[in-house]
């Protein structure tokens, strides 16, 4: 890590520091750094106090830079960017309680936000320093609430890497809600006709969803060619309905399509030469639901991916998946799914397009099905400084097997997501997601459109 807040030293900052050191200064506030027998007296500027503080850095003497740097302090102990000099130098000559002291004075006495950016910044180098990597993580966050410059988000997020190597536990969140046509997966008619009487279906309902979901990792293994973590993943999604919703249905309540889950597991990676990676996981898993319902789950994966010529990246993915109902053992399902995909630059993100296949099977004859789709997905590229555009799409056909119908059921789903990473709080960026899906069936009760807007609050690092 290191000060921006001189990055020019000009060859009279440099001759200035030479006569400094070989004939002594004598600064403002009448502090004599050096005596001889015929004392010379040299007015030295604050500005040229600083480059003299940052030629001692550069050439890695730390020692000298805090010695520079406190006089400049002793002269106007207002000086900001002093402190976040000196903040730097005591880090960096190894005194670093006093250099996370240093740099929270720093931090707390400007409204300037490059210099704000420094402070914090610098403070969390200073507890990285002191092995106190998560309060370092929170320093780096609240330095990312006063980026400046397109460089500053890399700063952090090298940092961010750094502490998470040094870290073998790890914690994300993502938090997120928006509005929906469809909160319960309902159908877009009515009532289903059986042999000429009208049978009423459950319909879709309006209204908002609400999600968060916080994974807690921990690394087991770890060295140049694989590694192994443990994992826990907790996820809540809440509902609301609408107005409408409660008179289309009025016996539907929130908590009936509210639910909760937790997973345990493992994760690795393995490199296999310079060009292919593996990696591999296995969870179990339960779902509640307040409406009374509650699953079991079980999942394996299993990926390969190889570096191709001009950045593309080929990729294999195979999956496993059981869903068990205790209290309906006829729905309980085992899901086998292929995917193949192949990625590439684009401008300044990347394309990548796959085809998938994938069986599910049950006891119950509507359940089962044979899927082949298409997708498409452009990770977000920059369009404007701090603003990043995605898109993605898919379409898929699913043959219920068990129960056919003349046609295979047609689903298509589209959306776009906008990141404001300007617009970020402590590490934090708002990213707004806008989708559409429609399910095209001869069964009315699988024929659907679910229309959503969310916001998610998601983590830069």
């Amino acid at each position: 890590m290191s000060c921006r807040a001189v990055t020019r030293l000009c060859c009279k900052a440099a001759w200035a520091f030479a006569a400094w050191l070989a004939l002594g200064a004598d600064w403002h506030g009448n502090a004599a750094w050096a005596e001889t027998s015929k004392p010379v007296t040299m007015q030295v500027t604050p500005e040229a106090g600083r480059l003299m503080v940052a030629q001692a850095m550069s050439t890695g003497n730390a020692d000298l830079a805090a010695r520079i740097a406190r006089q400049l302090l002793a002269a106007n102990p207002g000086d900001i960017e002093a402190q976040v000099m000196l903040t730097a130098a005591l880090s960096r000559s190894g005194k670093g309680q006093e250099a996370v002291e240093t740099g929270k004075r720093a931090f707390r006495a400007t409204d300037n936000r490059p210099l704000k950016f420094q402070a914090a910044f610098l403070t969390a180098e200073a507890l990285a320093g002191q092995n106190r990597p998560w309060a370092a993580k929170w320093w780096l966050r609240r330095a990312d609430s006063y980026r400046s410059l397109p460089t500053d988000i890399t700063l952090l997020q090298r940092g961010f890497a750094t502490l998470d190597r040094r870290t073998p536990l790890k914690f994300t969140l993502t938090v997120g809600a928006g509005p929906s046509n469809n909160v319960n997966g309902g159908s877009l008619h009515e009532t289903f006709d059986f042999y000429g009487i009208p049978i009423p279906i459950e319909q879709a309902l309006p209204g908002y969803t609400g999600i968060a979901v916080g994974q807690l990792s921990y690394r087991l293994h770890e060295n140049a060619k694989s590694s192994l973590s443990g994992l826990v993943q907790m996820r809540h999604r809440e509902v609301w309905l609408s107005d409408r919703a409660r008179k289309l249905d009025p016996m539907a309540r929130d908590a009936d399509f509210s639910s909760d889950g937790v997973d345990f597991g493992l994760s690795g990676q393995r490199r296999v030469g310079s060009t292919v990676g593996l990696s591999y996981g296995a969870q179990i898993g339960r779902q509640w639901y307040d409406g009374g319902q509650q699953s079991e789950v079980q999942r394996l994966q299993f990926g390969a991916a190889k570096l191709m010529a001009g950045s593309k990246v080929a990729r294999l993915d195979l999956s496993a998946e059981a869903i068990q109902q205790p209290g309906a053992p006829r729905l309980n399902t085992t899901r086998v799914a292929a995917e193949a995909s192949l990625s590439m630059a684009l401008g300044k993100g990347r394309v990548t397009g796959s085809f998938a296949v994938a069986q599910l099977d049950a006891e119950a004859p509507g359940l089962p099905y044979r899927a082949v789709s298409l997708g498409v997905q452009a990770e977000p590229a920059q369009v404007l400084r701090g603003i990043d555009l995605g898109f993605f799409a898919s379409i898929e056909s699913k043959e219920y097997f068990k129960a056919k119908t003349e046609n295979p059921d047609l689903v298509v789903e589209a959306g776009a997501t906008l990141r404001l990473s300007n617009a970020s709080l402590l590490g934090f960026a708002p990213t707004a997601t806008v989708s559409a899906t429609r399910s095209m069936s001869d069964l009315v009760i699988r024929d659907s459109m679910n229309l959503g807007v969310s916001v998610a609050l998601k983590s830069s690092f």
